[in-house]
């Protein structure tokens, strides 16, 4: 069985996840990613459910989640707080890293700050598609790919550069 890395990009409607070669990630050997989709379902349970099969499946090496955030000047961000849906991301996102010590994967919280900075969705998956253009996500799909090649070094966060069009 092929040695693998997995970004996970979760999300209470849907999560995101994209299946990374470890020796390519190791070694920063650009190549597109093994498998990426998205497990949608609006009952985390049966989310993490299917994530864990996914996680029994491919065994991954190490595991990078995106960190559930909270930023106070997004009007977003304050709304999804007086939901309680960002209490429920952080459960499911504690979960997840327990089945990964369970499963013996190392597990890394990434925050959004740290791969995204300030960048709109648009302009990172621009900035993906500039480097792997055959790839055809969506939604979390896309973050979970964006971290895995952030992560790699391949794109970089920041600000939006006056060039870039989405």
């Amino acid at each position: 069985m092929i040695k693998t890395i997995l970004t996970i990009d979760p999300g209470k409607a849907g999560t995101g996840y994209c299946l990374w070669s470890y020796e390519n990630f190791k070694n920063k050997i650009l190549k597109a990613p093994l498998k990426y989709g998205i497990i949608f379902n609006k009952d985390t349970n049966k989310q993490f459910r299917t994530l864990e099969q996914l996680l029994i499946e491919y065994n991954p090496i190490e595991v990078y989640i995106e960190d559930a955030s909270f930023m106070y000047s997004s009007a977003k961000t304050q709304a999804v707080a007086n939901t309680g849906s960002l209490v429920t991301l952080a459960e499911y996102i504690g979960q997840v890293m327990m089945l990964c010590k369970r499963l013996s994967c190392k597990v890394t919280l990434i925050k959004v700050a740290q791969w995204k900075g300030t960048l709109p969705k648009e302009i990172v998956w621009f900035r993906v598609k500039k480097k792997l253009p055959t790839l055809q996500a969506t939604s979390h799909a896309q973050d979970a790919i964006g971290i895995g090649m952030y992560l790699q070094g391949f794109i970089n966060q920041g600000t939006k550069v006056k060039k870039e069009v989405a």
